[in-house]
């Protein structure tokens, strides 16, 4: 769905929010195979990653990037620390 348009393709799954949990969440079932749509009530860009995340947050991230060979989600560990 984008713009307020519907798409006709056929998914899998439907996760409701493109928080980094909703993200994180689409983005290893897509690379499992996974037909996915995120539905999101704003748009992006928004400042929303990582607000409320706390130190733990940092290792269980990069336990996903290495588990499921994600390395988009490094970044994310790297701006938080640095924010610290």
């Amino acid at each position: 769905m984008r713009g307020g348009q519907v798409d006709q393709q056929r998914y899998d799954i439907a996760i409701i929010g493109s928080g980094i949990g909703g993200s994180i969440l689409a983005t290893i079932l897509s690379k499992e195979g996974v037909r996915v749509v995120v539905i999101e009530e704003s748009q992006h860009p928004k400042f929303a990653i990582g607000e409320s995340m706390i130190l733990e947050s940092s290792e269980i991230f990069r336990q996903l990037a290495e588990t499921y060979d994600i390395p988009e989600i490094l970044p994310i560990i790297v701006l938080k620390i640095s924010n610290l």
